[in-house]
């Protein structure tokens, strides 16, 4: 019991002792004679600097100076381990630099290099841990001029968002869209042209965790559903960038895009449905309705139109200044059994504007009403 309470009065009032020194520093990182001069220089140090009537009060030395003196003996405890072990050579000079230091500082300049030491270590291993991060990162080599990178770290982040002056460059949005990386609610990926960087995509992923109308019980029972979708390709200035038709169906291809919502990609027709052969090989005979002439390309989940004044006979060749594509995809409502037994069923639903359209749902209308066969039979996937 006297021993607890001369521990206590001492750890709040009296001087940095040998002993407590002696705890703090580690055997094992240095040998005993350097240990030992190290020891006496900081007890010599501490007791000056406890002394000064601005660090006591009325029950001897201050809280915060003893708090301000182990955490110092902690830095150099830090420093002493890694000045010939970190794999960071500015950690190992600055390190050295610490320890050589203490023989000629005061305690309180002895105390602000430590601090500073340790901002240092700590910005080093964020530097590390970010290296490491961006190295799990995957790469996908779209031609022999264009490649993906993906993003997996803040600073690599940063860093595109400086050469292209995006918002990304800022801290506080690198982290908001690195959290939403992390839960898997989103991918960016780097595009490099000529090995440059000229551009930052952006797949948004939704994810359906239970079908509509399932009970609560059953909800665990069905599989996960995701949609891959393209909402951003920004390039310098946030400006869209121009890609050729074939590289961009070859990165939604790489990708694994089911829509596309990004000027970059639709303003070309580079949309997931021309992945099918069929469709994308055939053109098919345009519908004019005394203005533009309408290409039509329809599944039961989608139709694509592609609006010009001059006539094609290839995707391709398309021109994006004198073209404007529209995309329509159905969404499903309801389930209707359409039979006695309910074996067959109908889906009942509408059509929806994914993205930015060159047509809207009452122009599609409006064709659909003023050109008779406006829409062909639908093509079976």
């Amino acid at each position: 019991m006297i021993n607890h309470l001369i521990r206590k009065k001492t750890n709040r009032g009296h001087p940095l002792k040998y002993r407590e020194l002696d705890n703090l520093i580690k055997q094992t990182i240095v040998s005993q004679k350097e240990r030992n001069k190290l020891i006496n220089r900081l007890v010599q140090v501490s007791e000056w600097f406890e002394s000064l009537s601005v660090n006591r009060d009325g029950r001897g030395v201050k809280q915060s100076v003893r708090r301000l003196e182990k955490t110092t003996i902690r830095h150099i405890n830090s420093a002493l381990r890694l000045r010939d072990h970190h794999e960071d050579v500015q950690i190992r000079t600055k390190a050295n630099k610490l320890i050589k230091s203490l023989w000629h500082l005061e305690f309180a300049e002895i105390a602000a290099s430590a601090s500073k030491f340790k901002g240092e270590v700590n910005k080093s291993s964020c530097r590390t841990n970010n290296r490491r991060q961006q190295k799990t990162a995957r790469k996908i080599v779209v031609s022999d001029s264009l490649c993906l990178e993906e993003v997996r770290s803040l600073h690599f982040l940063q860093s595109v968002g400086r050469q292209l002056h995006l918002c990304v460059s800022d801290a506080g949005q690198a982290r908001w869209y690195l959290n939403r990386i992390h839960q898997g609610k989103l991918e960016l990926w780097v595009v490099n042209v000529e090995d440059e960087v000229t551009a930052l995509l952006e797949v948004e992923i939704e994810t359906e965790r239970y079908l509509p109308g399932r009970r609560r019980f059953f909800r665990r029972a069905v599989p996960c559903t995701s949609k891959r979708i393209i909402v951003d390709c920004e390039g310098q200035d946030n400006h869209p960038i121009v890609l050729d038709f074939e590289e961009a169906l070859q990165i939604v291809d790489c990708l694994n895009v089911d829509e596309v919502d990004t000027e970059t990609f639709i303003n070309i027709g580079a949309f997931p449905l021309f992945l099918r052969q069929d469709l994308r090989n055939s053109v098919p005979s345009p519908v004019s309705d005394g203005g533009e002439m309408h290409y039509v390309w329809q599944t039961p989940t989608s139709i694509v139109i592609a609006s010009s004044t001059k006539f094609s006979d290839k995707i391709d060749k398309f021109v994006p200044e004198e073209t404007g594509w529209s995309r329509f995809a159905f969404e499903t409502t309801a389930n209707i059994e359409s039979s006695v037994d309910g074996k067959d069923a109908k889906k009942i639903g509408h059509w929806v504007e994914p993205g930015v359209n060159h047509l809207s749902l009452g122009n599609l209308l409006e064709l659909m009403l003023k050109v008779p066969n406006f829409l062909r039979p639908v093509t079976r996937t």
